[in-house]
């Protein structure tokens, strides 16, 4: 597995394909932020702005000019999303807003804690970018209130997904881990961020991860225990390894490599488990029994969990030099490469689950400029975010 060369394909893909296409076909050179109510063939279907798209660009803007020089546009279109941002994103309880109009008009209020959490995660970037003490102040006061909003016991605002009061999500608990640790980098060291990042990391490893199926599952009752209904053994393979490379990150800045065996492993689990053998690709939801059929749109092929398991098995590849990740990367890139990218680099985003194209709203009605870009750019910086031999050799055989 040539590292170099997957390094070199993934800026390459990034700089001159896929930021280009959003860039032509959907930033709001008007009014500022994107449109993200945009198909893969770049027609504008509405303009309705979804306050955690707006702050996933603003990160994806931000993070490739700081760690890969981006090009003027780039750079305009985060000082814009920023603004357009810090004009309209928040609603007046301090919470964010969910749903904007094109022009900031708040159609939907607070009702997720996700649109909270990306906008820490953008305004973080940003601050690094431009250094502009509001981004980081509004950050900070967005990531206190987050913090204590997630420990309420009527806490359920997870939009566009579903939370009975007193269940705990593993989405919010996986969000927090990434948002907190690069609120941490952005700010040279930040034990709050430090303390939440490991709280996170640690309900993750000993609550959510089952000890006897190896599967991560995304509800548990207020106490950590599993839940008697159907959402009790949802497992969403796309969110499990998207997890593993946010605790890898984790483990390799702070922890000096430890616990990459044990994320490895689970990386490896939710791979075999997700997979579909008969027609390739990731499922997108399946029950702790393998029964994808079990949830509404559980056997498509969405591009997002795609995105993350390239990321995920490359960096636990350099962090381990365990060669099963090397044929996991082999193994999604070319399902990808056949099924999902159009010849713009970009990806088409749904597929049924033979392989053809799905044009069913899955979640969000949305095309987000967020999971694909991210990836590249992970892929393009790794050797440079997490030195080769990093924990070489430590990870054991799961078996």
């Amino acid at each position: 597995m040539d590292l170099s060369s997957i390094a070199s394909h993934s800026s390459r893909t990034l700089t001159n394909q896929v930021l280009p296409w959003w860039i032509e076909n959907a930033v709001d050179h008007d009014l500022g932020g994107i449109r993200t109510m945009i198909t893969d063939e770049a027609v504008i279907r509405g303009d309705d702005k979804f306050v955690w798209s707006q702050a996933r660009w603003l990160w994806v803007a931000s993070a490739t000019c700081n760690r890969l020089a981006g090009a003027p546009a780039l750079l305009e279109t985060a000082e814009r999303t920023a603004s357009f941002l810090r004009r309209f994103g928040q609603h007046e309880s301090g919470c964010w807003n969910f749903r904007l109009s094109r022009e900031g008009r708040v159609l939907e209020g607070p009702s997720s804690i996700f649109s909270d959490c990306f906008a820490i995660y953008g305004l973080s970037e940003y601050y690094r970018l431009s250094k502009q003490p509001w981004a980081i102040e509004l950050a900070l006061e967005t990531f206190h209130s987050v913090v204590s909003r997630s420990k309420e016991d009527s806490f359920q605002a997870i939009a566009p997904y579903r939370m009975e009061p007193g269940w705990r999500a593993h989405a919010v608990y996986m969000i927090l881990a990434e948002t907190a640790q690069e609120l941490s980098v952005t700010m040279s060291g930040f034990p709050e961020a430090d303390e939440v990042a490991d709280a996170c990391f640690a309900r993750i490893l000993e609550n959510f991860l089952q000890p006897e199926s190896g599967l991560i599952v995304e509800y548990l009752d207020r106490e950590f225990r599993p839940l008697p209904v159907l959402e009790g053994a949802l497992v969403v393979p796309g969110h499990a390894i998207e997890c593993m490379w946010f605790l890898a990150h984790l483990s390799l800045r702070r922890k000096r490599g430890e616990y990459l065996d044990a994320l490895g492993a689970c990386l490896l689990r939710h791979l075999e488990f997700g997979w579909d053998h008969e027609y390739g690709g990731l499922f997108l939801n399946a029950s702790t029994t393998g029964d994808p059929s079990a949830y509404p749109n559980g056997e498509m092929k969405i591009w997002w969990p795609h995105t993350e398991a390239l990321y995920a098995t490359a960096l636990l590849f350099q962090s381990t030099g365990d060669e099963r990740f090397a044929m996991w990367y082999q193994r999604i890139f070319t399902f990808s490469e056949t099924r999902f990218k159009l010849p713009n680099g970009e990806w088409r985003q749904r597929l049924n689950r033979d392989g053809s194209t799905s044009i069913k709203v899955v979640a969000l009605p949305v095309k987000d400029p967020f999971h694909l870009p991210r990836a590249l750019l992970h892929l393009a910086t790794m050797s440079i975010q997490f030195p080769l031999g990093v924990g070489q050799g430590i990870l054991t055989d799961p078996t």
